[in-house]
């Protein structure tokens, strides 16, 4: 039967998944074919479906995807944009062009934003396209106030129970530790073709220098003082970079698996610098401190470090982190970037506003699980593999980076949090995730 398409791409699971998995489970339940997996790059990823139309949720439509998008178009399907990178931004001007440009955004049928601040922005800037930008804000709020919905409470609970009390420090310094990385590719999307571009991303590193050397020091004292530290690395840090800076130290432990939010909530505070997990510590009810080391902070928009106390140096972080200081009385809506009174009916009827319509035959495109286990985790090892054949170290890095942005992810994973979903009586039919291909789900609604 002829339903609604849409299929939400994912580039970093620990990121977008599940606020994605639980707009898709909405859309189910309104009666539509929904799809969660890996970025929709070529056409053929649907022909091999079966899928005739559709609309694909991308996290942003940069200038150098202009050809995917374009035939993707071609082939009968639409695109959303549904802004993930927009809340905090160094520069609204360079957030426009970043991650848009005129000819995608003319090809986008709807693009969400986190906030009212970036859609007068944004407006003002395609004016041909105004109608195009919309503030829905983005359903990972929902999560964080909710807690996602109890499914973390078990992981955190484990947490707790083998590091004790700790605080986390969290890292949003990837540019910095994987520097070289991120230069290859500015160079191959076209970045640095403008001057202007490479000074503003020369000083960046500067500025990003100074506060992960300042970071590195206070996660040291700390810890000198009997502290007990947890630092997270960034989804795209260079992990082993990380990890070499603190081997040796005592009660540091760098932990880069699995989501940020169980050790949110294990945690007994949180030190940041410009970063979204301090928005979602505030709404889990835990203390925030953002250290901006002489005054420096992480972006020129840094609102965000108003849900904190701001310490400005290593003896006021110290002092924060006391009990005689609780949870601050931040601005949540930091300036107006970050819409707050969510609401998933209003989200998912923006989405049904855009239909592109197919048949899909589910039983002639699942697979079973214990094959899709069986030849997931030996895709997974083999690409693991070929990397660690790599002469170039920085070319295995990079690939190891991209690999672990969207690892293997098993059916049990996503159904344990549609059960949460169910549960907690967000959706009131049964919603299954059924494996197609690899990272690839079809959401079914009974």
């Amino acid at each position: 039967m002829e339903k609604p398409v849409y299929y939400f791409d994912v580039e970093i699971k620990k990121r977008e998944l599940l606020s994605r998995l639980l707009l898709a489970a909405m859309l189910a339940e309104r009666g539509c074919h929904t799809f969660v997996g890996p970025r929709a790059r070529r056409k053929e990823q649907f022909k091999r479906l079966s899928l005739t139309s559709g609309v694909i949720v991308k996290k942003s439509i940069p200038a150098h995807i202009l050809d995917q998008v374009t035939d993707l178009a071609d082939a009968g399907f639409g695109c959303i944009a549904m802004d993930e990178e927009g809340l905090l931004v160094d520069n609204l001007e360079r957030f426009s062009e970043v991650r848009h440009s005129p000819q995608t955004v003319n090809l986008a049928k709807k693009i969400f934003l986190w906030g009212e601040k970036q859609r007068a922005f944004m407006r003002q800037k395609y004016l041909l396209d105004e109608s195009k930008f919309l503030t829905t804000g983005n359903a990972r709020v929902l999560l964080w106030m909710n807690r996602y919905y109890g499914y973390f409470d078990e992981s955190a609970e484990r947490i707790s129970n083998k590091y004790g009390d700790f605080i986390l420090i969290v890292s949003n310094f990837a540019s910095y530790t994987n520097r070289e990385m991120y230069e290859r590719r500015n160079y191959e999307k076209g970045l640095f073709d403008k001057k202007e571009n490479k000074f503003a991303y020369d000083e960046k590193i500067k500025k990003l220098e100074f506060i992960y050397n300042s970071f590195v020091s206070i996660v040291k004292k700390l810890a000198a003082d009997g502290n007990r530290i947890v630092f997270r690395p960034h989804p795209a840090d260079n992990i082993k970079y990380v990890e070499r800076e603190f081997k040796g130290c005592e009660n540091v432990f760098v932990c880069a698996t699995g989501e940020v939010t169980p050790w949110i909530l294990a945690s007994s505070a949180l030190i940041h610098n410009c970063c979204t997990t301090a928005i979602e510590a505030a709404y889990m009810n835990k203390k925030v401190v953002s250290y901006c080391p002489d005054g420096v902070a992480r972006y020129a928009l840094d609102s965000v470090n108003n849900v904190g106390h701001i310490a400005n140096t290593v003896d006021e972080v110290i002092n924060f982190l006391g009990d005689e200081y609780g949870v601050a009385d931040g601005d949540m809506t930091i300036n107006g970037f970050l819409r707050q009174d969510l609401s998933l009916d209003e989200i998912c009827s923006e989405f049904m506003s855009v239909q592109f319509m197919s048949d899909f035959d589910v039983n002639s495109n699942i697979v079973s699980e214990k094959f899709y286990n069986l030849t997931g985790s030996i895709r997974y090892s083999f690409r693991a593999f070929r990397e660690s054949l790599i002469i170039d170290k920085q070319e295995r890095i990079v690939k190891k980076t991209m690999r672990d942005k969207h690892p293997f992810t098993r059916p049990d994973e996503i159904n344990r949090f549609l059960e949460c979903l169910m549960d907690s009586g967000v959706v009131s039919k049964k919603i299954t995730a059924l494996p197609v291909k690899y990272n690839l789900f079809y959401i079914h609604s009974d």
